[in-house]
C-alpha cells in the first residue's frame, strides 16, 4: 500500500499536557477487495476538507481492518492558561462545550479510475476536549485516542429517526434536571483517566459510547462485562454510563496493563422496587455479545505512551443498544379546523388541542397527526377553507386563534361573542366564510383596545425580533390585498414588487396604515403562543405533534411576491391521471425553480422547516414524489392531462425520425373526426362543430384558434351563466377538454424540437386510429422508456439534491407521502435520506389490489385511509361483494362470508391488523376508530369523508359531530383503544 499522505510518525512518549497535541490512531472495519483502499477526510485542512485526493490514506494492517495515526494540535487554551490558538483552527470546530472533530471515511476503487464511495449517514465526530457536543464521544485531554469505527456501508434509517425530536424530546424525553450534567460527565470521564494512570504503564482508559433512545425516565444504560472492571459478570457492579448526550450513553472505564481482548454487553437497569440500593434488570442483550479487542498496532500504540499519561481507547461510537424487538407506536390523524368543542366559535382551534392531547394519553396513543395549519385567505370566500394553499409558508390561520384567550371579553362584547359562538357551534359543519367573518370581527375590536399593551410587551418583541423576516411582507401582502381588492400582485403595479427595504419603510409605525400591518401582527403573535403552547403540553404528555408540509404555494401569496425568482410563476404543479381523478389534478401551484433555490443551499426551505420545528415534532411531507419530479402543467391547462414531469429528459425530433415517428403534426395536434361530435351530443353536434371547429380535410376538425386552449375554452363555456342550458354547456366544455387533449406527443413548451410521450397516451382515440401499427409499437416502447427507464437516474440524483437538505434542516422526524405513480430510485433514496415512507392498504404498491400490513416494511407509517379518502366504513361500503370476499379471505384470513356492511366487528379486524403490522407508526384517522363503535360514530359514513380530491371545488367543512371532552368521558372507549395498541405492541419502551 501507498504512504499514507498527510499522516506523521508520533513520538508519543514525548508529548505531555504543555504540549497542546494529540494523536489519533483510527481504525476502521472494512472488508475490503484487491484494488480498494480506505480514507479518512473532514472540514479539517489536516483532513483535506473533504477532496479525496488530500484526504488521509488508511494503511491496510490486518484482515478487515484500515488503521492511520494523524497528529492533530489543539488550541493552546485547552492545555495552558493562554496561547495563540490560530494555528488549530483548521483542525477542529469549536462547539462552545468543547473541541470537535469531524471526519468520515470513503472507499476509494482504483479498479475503475479511483471512484469514490462515502460512507452513510452523518458525519463522525470525535469530542477532544471536556463537555463535547450531543452525540459525540467526548474524550478528555490525552496523548493518544484509538478511535474504532466499521464502516457504515448501509444506512441506519432507525438510528436517525430515534435522534428526532419526535423521540428525544417527546416520547423517551428525560427531565434536564433528572440527568447527569456536563460537569459531573467529566469529572467522572477525569476519574477513569486518572485511575488509568495509576494503574501504570500500558493501562488505558477505555470510552464506551452506545446509541440507546428508548430508556424511560429512572432506568439506567450499563456496560457489563467479563472483565472484573465491568463488574465481571454480575448486573449489579455493572458499569452505569452517563445520560448527558441523549440519546448516547456514555462512560470510561480504567483497565489495568495487559488488557486486550474482553467480553461486554449493554443493560438497562433500574432501582428496585424495595429500595436499599438494590438494582433490577429491566432489558439486557444477550449476555457477553460483543467483543473488545485491540490490534497488534493498537497494542503498540497504547504501550508507547510514557510520560505518565494514558491512552484513551474508543469502541465504535455506532454502537446500538439491541433490544428484545423494535418499538413500535400508534396515533391519530384529525385536523384542527374539525374539533369541536363548547368553548370554541364554528370551527376547531388551537387550544383544543390540548384535549386531544389528553384523548391521546387514555387511548394509548403517542402521536396527533394534523394537516397544515398555515393561513390560506387568499380570496375571501370558500375556497380559501383548502388547508393545502397557503399565502405564507409561515403564517399561521386566523380561523384557529381562540378569541378569549387574547384578552378577556367585557360586557356587551362578550355576550355578542357568546352568542355568534352558539350559533356557529350549532352548524353540523364548518361555514368558513361566517366563521372568518365573525373573527376578524372581534379580533379587529380586541386589537384596538389591547394593541398598546401587547405591542410593547418583551414577549411580542422577542416574537418580532425572530420572525420579522416573513413577518413583515406577510403583513404587508394582507394590507396590499385588501386595498388592492386582490391577492393577484401582478395588478398592483408599483408594489407587484417591492425591495426589502421598500417593505421596511411601508410597514414603519409612524404610518397612517399601521393598524392594517399591527392588526396582523397581533394575529400571529397570538396563534403563536396558542399553538405553542399546545406544543409544549403535548411533549409534557408524551405525545407527538405530527405537522404537514405541502408540496406547493398559492400562486399569489407572500412567498411569492417577496420571492419571485424562487418560483416558475408560469407554470402549474398537478398529478397525472390518476386513482383520484381521470383528468389528472391541477393544483394551481407555481414549480419552484431549484436550480435558484440551491444557489444559497435551499435557505428559503432551510428556514421555513426551521421556523415549522418551533411547533412540531415531525412533519409529513405531502407528495414528496415531487421533490424527485413534479407534474408541471403549462399555464393554460386547467386539467393535469397535458401535463409532463420536470426534470425530464425529454425526446429530441431526430430520435423520434430514427425510430420512423415523423408525422410530428399528426401526433400533437388534437385528433377530432367529425363523427366525435355527433357520438357526444346527437343532434347538436353540428352546432358545436361549427362554433368551436374549423374543417381541415376528410371529417379531420381543428380548434377555432380561439379555443385552442384549456382557458379559452373555460372563458367562452360558463354553465352558471348559460340559464337552461347550463347542463348541456357543462357537457360540452368536458368533452371539448378531453378532446383538446387527444394527442400522443406533447411539443415542449420552453424547448423546440423536443417532445413528451402524453400521459396514459395508449387510452386515447387518437392513438387508436394511428394509421400504422409500426407507429403504434414505437410508441408504446417509447412510452415505457420516457416513464420508467430514462430519467431513474436523473430522478435520483434529483432527489438526492434536496432531501438530505430537507431532512437536516430541523430534528423533526421525516415522513413522506411516497403514494402515486412511484419511482424505482424513491425507496432507496427515502432510505438514504431517513425519510419514513406511508401506506395506505387502498393504494398498495406494485400491481396488486390490497396492501397487506403484515409485509409492510420497519420504517413506515401505515393507516387506513387519509384526508383525501373515503374512510375504511365508506370505503367498505363502496366495493362490491366480490372484492369484500377477496379482501376478506386473502389479507383478513377469514373463511366465513365478508359482512356486506362496515360493522362495528369488521372495523375493528381491521385497526387490529394494522396495529400488529411491522410499520414503525401505526396512524389512523379518528374516523376510523370511532368506526368501532356503532352508537358513537356518524349514522352514515359518507359524511365522514374530509375531502374529494376529483372536486377542485371542494369546500372543506368537516367537522366532527360531538367534541372531544364528549370523547374523553367514554372511558371503556378509550380504554379499548389503548388496550389494542398494548396488545399489539405499541407504546412500551422495551
Amino acid at each position: 500500500m501507498a504512504a499514507a499522505k498527510g499522516a506523521e510518525d508520533v513520538d508519543i512518549s514525548t508529548l505531555s499536557l504543555e504540549d497542546p497535541e494529540v494523536s489519533v490512531r483510527f481504525s476502521v472495519k472494512f472488508d475490503s477487495t484487491f484494488g480498494q483502499r480506505v480514507i479518512l477526510s473532514g472540514p479539517a485542512e489536516r483532513l483535506g476538507n473533504y477532496d479525496p485526493s488530500k484526504a488521509v490514506a488508511l494503511d491496510y494492517e490486518h484482515p478487515s481492518r484500515w488503521c492511520q495515526t494523524v497528529k492533530f494540535r489543539l488550541p493552546l487554551a485547552l492545555a495552558a492558561p493562554a496561547g495563540d490558538c490560530a494555528a488549530a483552527a483548521t483542525d477542529f470546530a469549536e462547539d462552545g462545550n468543547g473541541t470537535v472533530l469531524e471526519y468520515k471515511f470513503a472507499i476509494v476503487d482504483d479498479r475503475d479510475g479511483g471512484s469514490t464511495t462515502w460512507e452513510l449517514g452523518a458525519a463522525r465526530t470525535l469530542a477532544l476536549a471536556p463537555g463535547a457536543a450531543a452525540e459525540s464521544p467526548t474524550l478528555p485531554i490525552a496523548p493518544l485516542v484509538v478511535a474504532q469505527a466499521e464502516f457504515r456501508s448501509a444506512s441506519d434509517l432507525p438510528r436517525d429517526v430515534f435522534c428526532s425530536s419526535a423521540f428525544t424530546d417527546v416520547v423517551f424525553r428525560r427531565e434536564p434536571a433528572d440527568r447527569v450534567s456536563a460537569a459531573v460527565r467529566s469529572a467522572r470521564d477525569a476519574s477513569a483517566v486518572a485511575a488509568a494512570m495509576v494503574a501504570g504503564h500500558g493501562a488505558m482508559a477505555v470510552r464506551f459510547v452506545v446509541f440507546a433512545p428508548r430508556v424511560v425516565a429512572g432506568d439506567t444504560v450499563c456496560v457489563a462485562g467479563d472483565h472484573a472492571a465491568l463488574g465481571g459478570g454480575t448486573v449489579a457492579a455493572a458499569v452505569p454510563l452517563d445520560d448527558t448526550e441523549l440519546p448516547y450513553w456514555t462512560g470510561t472505564v480504567a483497565l489495568p496493563p495487559g488488557t486486550t481482548d474482553f467480553a461486554y454487553h449493554f443493560v438497562i437497569r433500574r432501582p428496585a422496587s424495595g429500595g436499599g440500593g438494590d438494582v433490577e434488570r429491566v432489558v439486557s442483550e444477550a449476555p457477553y455479545s460483543r467483543r473488545f479487542s485491540l490490534l497488534e498496532g493498537d497494542v503498540a500504540a497504547v504501550r508507547g505512551v510514557g510520560g505518565g499519561h494514558t491512552a484513551i481507547v474508543s469502541p465504535p461510537s455506532d454502537l446500538s443498544f439491541v433490544y428484545p424487538r423494535p418499538w413500535k407506536g400508534s396515533g391519530v390523524a384529525v385536523p384542527v379546523f374539525s374539533l369541536r368543542s363548547p368553548s370554541g366559535c364554528g370551527v376547531g382551534e388551537f387550544v383544543d388541542l390540548e384535549a386531544m392531547v389528553d384523548l391521546c394519553v387514555a387511548s394509548g396513543w403517542q402521536m396527533l397527526q394534523l394537516l397544515p395549519v398555515n393561513d390560506t385567505t387568499a380570496y375571501g370566500d370558500y375556497r380559501d377553507s383548502y388547508p393545502y394553499s397557503a399565502v405564507s409558508s409561515f403564517a399561521l390561520h386566523p380561523q384557529y386563534i381562540h378569541l378569549p384567550s387574547v384578552a378577556q371579553l367585557q360586557g356587551d362584547l362578550a355576550a355578542e361573542y357568546e352568542a355568534e359562538a352558539a350559533r356557529l357551534n350549532a352548524l353540523p359543519e364548518i361555514d368558513y366564510v361566517d366563521v372568518m367573518a365573525v373573527k376578524m370581527r372581534f379580533l379587529c375590536r380586541l386589537y384596538a383596545s389591547e394593541k398598546e399593551e401587547v405591542l410593547q410587551s418583551r414577549a411580542f418583541l422577542d416574537w418580532f425580533g425572530a420572525n420579522q423576516g416573513w413577518a413583515v411582507p406577510y403583513a404587508l401582502f394582507r394590507f396590499l390585498a385588501h386595498i388592492n381588492g386582490s391577492c393577484e400582485f401582478d395588478g398592483w403595479g408599483a408594489r407587484a414588487a417591492m425591495t426589502p427595504a421598500e417593505m421596511e419603510a411601508l410597514a414603519a409605525p409612524d404610518t397612517f396604515h399601521f393598524d392594517h400591518i399591527g392588526l396582523a401582527l397581533f394575529t400571529q403573535f397570538h396563534l403563536h403562543r396558542q399553538l405553542q403552547a399546545a406544543s409544549a403540553y403535548a411533549s409534557r404528555h408524551s405525545v407527538v405533534f405530527k405537522g404537514d408540509l405541502p408540496i406547493g404555494v398559492n400562486r399569489y401569496c407572500a412567498d411569492t411576491w417577496q420571492h419571485p425568482e424562487l418560483f416558475r410563476l408560469r407554470m402549474q404543479a398537478g398529478a397525472p391521471p390518476d386513482f383520484f381523478s381521470t383528468a389528472g389534478q391541477n393544483w394551481l401551484f407555481p414549480t419552484y425553480d431549484w436550480t435558484a433555490m440551491a444557489a444559497d443551499g435551499y435557505g428559503w426551505w432551510r428556514t421555513r422547516l426551521g421556523h415549522m420545528a418551533t411547533y412540531f415534532h415531525a412533519y409529513r411531507i405531502d407528495h414528496i414524489l415531487g421533490f424527485f419530479r413534479i407534474w408541471e402543467i403549462p399555464h393554460s391547462f386547467l386539467t393535469g392531462m397535458a401535463g409532463r414531469f420536470r426534470p425530464v429528459h425529454g425526446i429530441p425530433k431526430a430520435e423520434l425520425e430514427a425510430l420512423g415517428l415523423w408525422d410530428m403534426d399528426r401526433y400533437t395536434r388534437p385528433y377530432v373526426r367529425e363523427g366525435f361530435l355527433y357520438d357526444a351530443f346527437g343532434g347538436r353536434g353540428g352546432e358545436v362543430k361549427d362554433r368551436f371547429f374549423v374543417h381541415l380535410f376528410h371529417d379531420r376538425l381543428g380548434f377555432r384558434p380561439e379555443f385552442d386552449t384549456e382557458r379559452k375554452l373555460a372563458a367562452a363555456l360558463r354553465p352558471e351563466e348559460a340559464g337552461a342550458d347550463g347542463a348541456f354547456i357543462k357537457d360540452v366544455r368536458k368533452e371539448l377538454v378531453k378532446l383538446l387533449n387527444n394527442v400522443v406527443l406533447l411539443a415542449d413548451v420552453e424547448e423546440e424540437g423536443v417532445y413528451h410521450p402524453r400521459f396514459g397516451l395508449e387510452r386515447t382515440s387518437s392513438f387508436a386510429e394511428l394509421p400504422s401499427e409500426e407507429w403504434k409499437g414505437a410508441l408504446r416502447r417509447l412510452y415505457h422508456d420516457y416513464f420508467f427507464v430514462r430519467q431513474e437516474a436523473l430522478w435520483r440524483s434529483s432527489g438526492l439534491a434536496k432531501l438530505p437538505v430537507i431532512q437536516a434542516a430541523s430534528k423533526m422526524m421525516v415522513c413522506g407521502e411516497d403514494l402515486g405513480m412511484i419511482p424505482a430510485c424513491v425507496p432507496d433514496v427515502l432510505d438514504e435520506t431517513s425519510i419514513m415512507g406511508l401506506r395506505v392498504q387502498r393504494m398498495p404498491e406494485g400491481d396488486i389490489e390490497f396492501g397487506t400490513p403484515a409485509k409492510y416494511p420497519y420504517a413506515t407509517v401505515c393507516t387506513t385511509s387519509s384526508h383525501d379518502t373515503s374512510t375504511l366504513r365508506a370505503w367498505w361500503e363502496e366495493q362490491d361483494h366480490s372484492a369484500k370476499a377477496r379482501y376478506w379471505s386473502g389479507i383478513m384470513r377469514r373463511s366465513d362470508a365478508p359482512p356486506p356492511t362496515a360493522t362495528g366487528a369488521l372495523v375493528r379486524a381491521v385497526v387490529e391488523d394494522h396495529l400488529v403490522s411491522p410499520s414503525m407508526w401505526t396512524v389512523l384517522p379518528l374516523q376510523d376508530w370511532l368506526g368501532m363503535d356503532e352508537a358513537l360514530r356518524r349514522p352514515v359514513a359518507t359524511e365522514e369523508q374530509i375531502n374529494d380530491p376529483g372536486d377542485p371545488h371542494h369546500i372543506w367543512r368537516f367537522r366532527l359531530h360531538l367534541s372531544v371532552r364528549a370523547l374523553l368521558e367514554k372511558k371503556a372507549l378509550t380504554a379499548q383503544w389503548a388496550g389494542m395498541s398494548t396488545k399489539a405492541g405499541r407504546g412500551p419502551p422495551y
